[in-house]
Parts: structure tokens; sequence; C-alpha cells
């Protein structure tokens, strides 16, 4: 998973105060739920940055759409830029309202190459995209409800929230269910008796949760579901 929590206090602070604007080579976009920002076969001309917001990646299957991962803030997307490829092999679509920084592919390594700190968010994203990757194969052919859900849970401690220890989460259960695939019942059932024993996240009304980063992380380590 990739986050700016590995870069500099400089680094940190250089992205905060210029990536929440148009800027020389990238533009803000605000992406709302449901919008694709691109679809498998398309042309690479971008590379995207996610702000806020969570990204699926779908591919298809057998005719079937089905969800490949789940990009949270701080990931990169179009990164066929970085291994050569011409046409994406996925589609992205905006799980929930998102904001994300579009980069022109024409310009993109100059624009790195002029903004170190930009430059060392990018390696930092490409560093971790083996892991993201294998949560991703592990995701789809072995991980169960709880282990999904933890996922999610777990990358929203990104961007802003990188350093944060707890979090409380404003969501419904039919929405994270949609993030990841599971009914309603099923989300709230892992919950009760999975994630909340593990003290891992707790549910404290109806659409509020708070949620533990320690407790994520162990519970995923251990793979007590």
């Amino acid at each position: 998973m990739t986050t700016t929590a590995a870069l500099s206090d400089e680094h940190r602070a250089w992205l905060k105060q210029h990536l929440d604007r148009n800027g020389p080579g990238w533009e803000i976009e605000g992406a709302m739920q449901g919008r694709k920002l691109f679809k498998a076969g398309d042309e690479v001309t971008r590379t995207i940055l996610v702000l806020k917001g969570l990204i699926k990646l779908n591919v298809e299957r057998d005719g079937k759409t089905v969800l490949h991962e789940i990009r949270p803030p701080g990931s990169w997307l179009g990164d066929a830029v970085g291994n050569g490829r011409c046409h994406h092999r996925h589609t992205a679509v905006a799980a929930m309202a998102s904001e994300v920084v579009v980069f022109p592919r024409a310009t993109f390594n100059k624009t790195l190459d002029d903004h170190p700190a930009l430059n060392a968010l990018y390696r930092s994203g490409l560093e971790n995209h083996v892991g993201t990757l294998k949560d991703a194969l592990d995701d789809q052919h072995f991980a169960s409800s709880a282990t999904r859900l933890a996922r999610l849970f777990r990358d929203h401690f990104t961007g802003e929230n990188a350093n944060a220890d707890e979090l409380r989460y404003e969501t419904t259960p039919t929405k994270v269910g949609q993030l990841i695939g599971y009914s309603r019942q099923t989300v709230n059932d892992t919950i009760r008796d999975k994630l909340d024993p593990a003290g891992a996240v707790k549910k404290m009304s109806t659409n509020v949760y708070h949620l533990y980063r320690q407790k994520l992380e162990e519970f995923l380590a251990g793979n007590r579901d």
C-alpha cells in the first residue's frame, strides 16, 4: 500500500502545499462515485495520483466485471507509464466521492525531474506496487470477508491520516459491502464476530465506526480469519 508516511517532513510539506491546486504539469479533478477514470483497453495518456476517496480497479472475466483491487489515497493509477505499457489493463471507477491529481503522460517525466518531492512519492509507489499486487491476489484467491474488510479499513490510514492511530469513519454497511463485493449482512456479521472482538473496529452507532490502526495490522498479520 502506498502512503506518504515514508517521505521526509519536507516532502510531505511540499505535497500538502502544492497538490491542493492546479500546477505546472498537473490538474486536480473531482470524481463523483461511479465515475470512470479510464477503462481497460484505453490508451495510457495520463498518470493519476489518488488524493482523497477510494478508486476501484475492475477487470472483465468471462463477461463479468470483477473487482481487482481498491486504491486508497497516495496510490498511483496508470502506472503503465512506469513499465512501458501503452494501454490500461483495468477499468478505474471512483468507489466514492474522490479527488485525484492528473499528470499528462507526455510531460510526466519532466514534472518528476522538476519536483523532487513528487518524484519521491512516485518512487515510493513503485516500490510498494509488488506488495499491492500480492494483497490483490490474496484477496481474489484466499482472503475471507474479514481479511478484505480489515484491509479496506486499514487503507484509510493514508494521506492526511498516515500518522493517525485511530480514526472515526462514517459510512453505511451497504456502502462498505459495495466496495469489497459483500452484502450488508456479511459486513455487519464480520465486524461483530471478527473485527470487534479483535479490537480493530468498533461500531459506535448505525453509521459510525472507530478504526484502530495497530489492531488492524495485528489482525492482518495474524491471519485470524
